[in-house]
Order: structure tokens, then C-alpha cells, then sequence
């Protein structure tokens, strides 16, 4: 409220005027962002699921899209079109959607489900029928659901943080990122209804959200990096410790590598025969079966060539 004085005649009169909270005409806008951006990373997770098919993938696919669904219920409340006994159905999501970003880093880690955490999704559940039923007041309808989901994210995150592989920048960005966020969820049953702060409170979680969801992509590429290099580094083995010859060759035949018995059985360096040609080691291959300009066999079929190796020292 505003003290405004005002002059009439010679007296002076205290005129009260109700103070417009600045910040309100941002919640749409806030909750509007928080919503796309919630539903791009669900999509997002969707599609790596569909293309991939790794269970922890579809976890969090769903957990985003829940908690899209959150700021779907937020939106219709702040702007009245849904009525006052709507929000535990937005509670709901809530709870639905840190469980499920939860099982699905658990899945991630190879770690045991919690629990504690499962019995505690069930109790909130529980907590949430009875401040609807009971008519509680906002804080204590609110108060324990959010505190367990603080929790559950700040869980997610020591699980990012702790997990062997992999490591780097995205493991701390994500763990650090739910730490945050769990810190910043914990404060919404007292700062919801503050008129200064919903707006920014929402453009907070947006932006920790993002955030999160940058590093759990990360995460996950990274991982993929890692089992491919991991792939690599045993067919290389393999290869090496064969006791044929083998060849890598581009479409003109020049070689491109080579294992260990194919240098010893040709008496070259690794790095000599690197520099020559298909033609240059084998005997009576014809450009009907091997064209120099440019090799036209069909890719992933299978083919036998037959020739003569001509050792360094012939």
C-alpha cells in the first residue's frame, strides 16, 4: 500500500491507494516459456528413446513430459480458466515427474531403486487426496510435496555426480544443475504467492531446467562416445592379435592400415606399407576384379580376391 498525501483546502488528507504488484504481468510469460521448454526436452528424450530404445531414455522421456504437463495445470490456474480444485492434479505431476527423472538416472547408474523414495512418492501421493479433501491451507497442502521433490532432485543429482561413467563437464553440470533445483523447489510453498517473486521463481526453474536437461544430453552422448571408443579399442585387439593379415583399404585399394602379421609376413614397417597399394603387394589382381579408379563393389557384399603376396625382399 501507498501513504499518498493530498492537499485540500488547507488540510492535509492521506489518500490510501493499493500498490500494484510490477512483477505479476510476467507470470503468463514465465510460466508460457517454462512450458515450451519442458515440452521441446520431452520430445527430445522421446525421440532419443524411439531411436535408441534404452529404458533409462524412455524414464526420463516421461518425466519431462509429466512435468510439461505441470506448467499446463500452472497456466490454467493463473489465468482462471481451471477451477480451485485443479492443483493436485499439478502436484501430481510433480511428484510423477521427479520419480520418473529419478528411475530413470537409477536405471543410468546401474544403481538399486530407492526405496525410501517410492515409499515417500506414496505418502506424498496420499498428502495430496488429503489437503484437497481437508481444504488445507496453500502452504501445507504444498509444503510436504515439494520438500520430497527437493529431495528426489537433489538425489538425481548426487547420482550424476557419483556415477564412474562417464566422467566430465556434463556429469557435474547435470549434478550440480538438480542440486539447484531441488534447492530452488523447496522454497516454492513460501514464495509461490509472493507476487515479487513467482515470475522470476518460474523463469529460475525454466532456466535450471534447461540446464539440466543440456547435461543429461551430454551425459548421454558422452556415454555413447565412451562405448564406442570402448568398441574400437577391442576390434583393434582382436585385429592385432590375429594370425592372418589383415587390410584396410580405400575404394582405389591404397591401405589404409594394417595388423601386425600382415607387416611381419610382408617384411614392411607399419609406416612403409601404409604408403603403397593393394596392386603394389599382391600378384595377379586385374581391374576386372579390382578397378583402380574408382573400386565399384557393392557396399556390405562380400566378396573373394585372389592373388600372390610379393614380400619386400622378392
Amino acid at each position: 500500500m501507498k501513504l499518498l498525501p493530498e492537499q485540500t483546502g488547507s488540510a492535509n488528507q492521506i489518500n490510501i491507494q493499493p500498490e500494484r504488484p510490477f512483477p505479476m504481468p510476467w507470470l503468463f510469460p514465465s510460466i508460457i516459456a517454462s512450458l515450451c521448454g519442458s515440452t521441446i526436452l520431452a520430445l527430445v528424450f522421446a525421440f532419443l528413446y524411439y531411436q535408441y530404445r534404452e529404458r533409462h531414455m524412455g524414464f526420463w522421456a516421461l518425466g519431462w513430459g509429466f512435468h510439461a504437463l505441470r506448467y499446463v495445470f500452472d497456466l490454467g490456474l493463473a489465468g482462471g480458466w481451471l477451477t480451485a480444485e485443479m492443483p493436485h492434479f499439478n502436484q501430481g505431476c510433480i511428484l510423477a515427474s521427479g520419480l520418473l527423472i529419478l528411475h530413470g538416472t537409477e536405471e543410468m547408474a546401474q544403481e538399486k531403486r530407492s526405496p525410501s523414495f517410492w515409499l515417500g512418492g506414496i505418502f506424498s501421493a496420499i498428502w495430496i487426496l488429503l489437503g484437497h479433501f481437508a481444504d488445507l491451507p496453500f502452504i501445507y497442502q504444498n509444503l510436504p510435496i515439494f520438500l520430497f521433490y527437493a529431495a528426489v532432485s537433489i538425489r538425481t543429482g548426487v547420482l550424476f555426480l557419483t556415477v564412474e561413467n562417464p566422467v566430465g563437464f556434463g556429469r557435474h553440470l547435470t549434478g550440480w544443475g538438480f542440486i539447484l533445483w531441488g534447492l530452488h523447489q523447496a522454497d516454492y510453498s513460501f514464495l509461490r504467492t509472493a507476487p515479487w517473486f513467482a515470475p522470476w521463481g518460474f523463469l529460475l526453474a525454466a532456466l535450471l531446467a534447461l540446464t539440466v536437461a543440456i547435461g543429461m544430453l551430454l551425459v548421454y552422448f558422452e556415454r555413447i562416445r565412451l562405448t564406442l571408443t570402448a568398441s574400437e579399442e577391442r576390434f583393434r585387439s582382436l585385429v592385432e592379435q590375429a594370425t592372418d593379415g589383415m587390410f584396410l583399404l580405400d575404394l582405389d585399394g591404397q591401405i589404409l592400415d594394417a595388423n601386425r602379421h600382415a607387416c611381419q609376413s610382408l617384411g614392411y614397417s607399419k609406416t612403409e606399407l601404409l604408403q603403397l597399394n593393394l596392386h603394389d603387394i599382391v600378384e595377379g589382381l586385374t581391374d576386372i576384379i579390382l578397378p583402380r579408379h574408382p573400386n565399384r563393389l557393392a557396399p556390405g557384399v562380400p566378396s573373394s580376391l585372389e592373388g600372390r603376396h610379393r614380400r619386400r625382399d622378392h
